[in-house]
């Protein structure tokens, strides 16, 4: 697998800021690779959001520690406690889902992925 961007967040150290990088990765529909909770993962993004001034990715997990999960799984990650956030050269095809489940009064949409299948809600 080949990473187009492997540096730490921000622009500090010269690297793509996490949120520019996730906004090209829903783009794109491409995975996204981080260290979460000591582990590695590589992450599908579905869609960002901002709660109380922090930013937040829903993602299904395609791996963790180079083992899929025995079952698909979406998540909530704090973009803060995402690091090494890299993107990868490799697509997906986003499932169906309905993204009204995410939102909340506080929560404020940032971007989302496009599924070439059935498209969000506007």
């Amino acid at each position: 697998m080949s990473l187009r961007t492997a540096a730490a967040p921000g622009p500090e150290t010269g690297g793509e800021p996490s949120e520019a990088l996730l906004r090209r990765a829903l783009r794109e529909r491409s995975r996204i690779e981080a260290r979460y909770n000591k582990g590695h993962v590589v992450l599908e993004p579905l869609l960002m959001f901002r709660e109380h001034d922090a930013l937040f990715l829903v993602a299904g997990t395609a791996l963790r520690d180079g083992q899929p999960p025995r079952e698909p799984k979406i998540g909530i990650f704090r973009l803060a406690g995402l690091s090494e956030l890299a993107a990868s050269e490799q697509r997906f095809v986003p499932p169906a889902f309905e993204d009204d489940i995410w939102s909340k009064p506080s929560r404020e949409l940032v971007a989302r992925v496009r599924s070439p299948a059935r498209p969000l809600r506007p």
